[in-house]
């Protein structure tokens, strides 16, 4: 690299430019080709000194360092860096303000100090009950609308709710009432249910409950206690878990089993039954009943009903049991127990496979 020639001490940037005495070397390879526009007025120039001689005419901001077109312009620059407060000159005034004075919350507007904000805080109107200050008188008036004043007495107190106490509350429209005699009169402008005599905010709110609460979704019906008129009126099928508005309708939706009688919701479930309560798997035979079925079974084919009945015990199938009063019966003998516990071990210690 080249060596600066004046202070010799440094070697020069690309563009001939030496950081120690900051001043370029006209010498310099990169300098033989000089263009520049100025910043400040958009002037070119092909000539370094020129340049230089150029840039001496724009004054300059002491504070930011930034050039400008003329004095007046520059005038015109100094007054973003100048606090209105103490007079003097900062690069950011905001940061300045922040640090050394104060701000008034109200007006937004800055103070020497906190001494000189608290005398200007006078000037806001305040609030006679809590002693807040506001912006302005309109301001104030909003805030002891707002916050003192009761909606029941028109009254003005602090603290409000303390005082609230006092009054009568409507839950359903959220209103203050003067006392219990006032509510009970604003009661009587809810509409009231017909059925429950409950009262409701409005007649779209007492419409949505009446439809939920006391509708009957079978007959579309309205009752005061639907799960009562539904248990006492329609069929409810234990199978698919759910109300028919008679027989016919009950049984036009299901499959009767034809050897016991017995609805299915379809046709799956009720060969699912046969198979189970009416078929014997091993002489290909069908039975009108489950308890001819399991008789047939425990006669004809012991090993496979006690194989079968071991295999429900041990998965959780149930145990097929009868209960003869407070009893427990053993399904593989005559044997009774008083506990379901006691019988389920005994079949495990007596009746169990090997």
């Amino acid at each position: 690299m080249t060596k600066c020639k004046r202070c010799k001490s440094s070697d020069l940037s690309s563009n001939g430019y030496c950081h120690v005495c900051k001043s370029y070397d006209q010498s310099a390879p990169s300098n033989l080709d000089f263009e520049q526009l100025c910043n400040t007025c958009n002037q070119y120039f092909t000539d370094y000194d020129k340049y230089l001689e150029h840039l001496q005419s724009h004054p300059v901001c002491d504070v930011c360092k930034e050039r400008f077109v003329s004095e007046t312009e520059l005038h015109k620059h100094l007054k973003t860096h100048e606090c209105s407060i103490c007079n003097l000159y900062f690069n950011s005034v905001t940061r300045h303000n922040k640090q050394q004075h104060s701000q008034c919350d109200l007006c937004q507007k800055w103070f020497l100090d906190k001494t000189a904000l608290n005398e200007h805080l006078t000037e806001h109107p305040q609030c006679e009950y809590c002693k807040d200050r506001f912006k302005s008188d309109t301001d104030l008036q909003l805030h002891k609308e707002t916050e003192h004043k009761c909606p029941a007495c028109n009254l003005y107190h602090y603290p409000i709710l303390e005082h609230l106490k006092q009054h009568s509350y409507c839950n359903l429209c959220k209103k203050w009432l003067l006392d219990e005699k006032a509510l009970n009169e604003h009661l009587t402008e809810h509409p009231q249910c017909e059925y429950c005599k409950n009262r409701f905010s409005t007649q779209v709110a007492l419409i949505s409950h009446i439809d939920s609460v006391h509708k009957c979704n079978v007959c579309y019906g309205y009752f005061i206690n639907v799960r009562l008129h539904m248990k006492c009126e329609h069929i409810y099928c234990r199978v698919c878990r759910k109300y028919f508005i008679d027989n016919y309708q009950y049984e036009k939706s299901h499959i009767k089993c034809q050897y016991c009688g017995e609805m299915f919701e379809n046709s799956s479930l009720l060969e699912n039954h046969i198979s189970i309560s009416h078929y014997c798997i091993v002489c290909k035979i069908y039975f009108h009943s489950s308890k001819e079925r399991e008789s047939h079974m425990r006669s004809t084919h012991p090993e496979l009903a006690r194989l079968s009945d071991c295999i429900d015990y041990m998965y959780g199938f149930g145990v097929s049991r009868k209960k003869v009063g407070k009893s427990i019966k053993c399904p593989y003998c005559d044997k009774l127990f008083s506990a379901e516990f006691g019988c389920k071990q005994h079949i495990k210690d007596k009746h169990s496979i090997a």
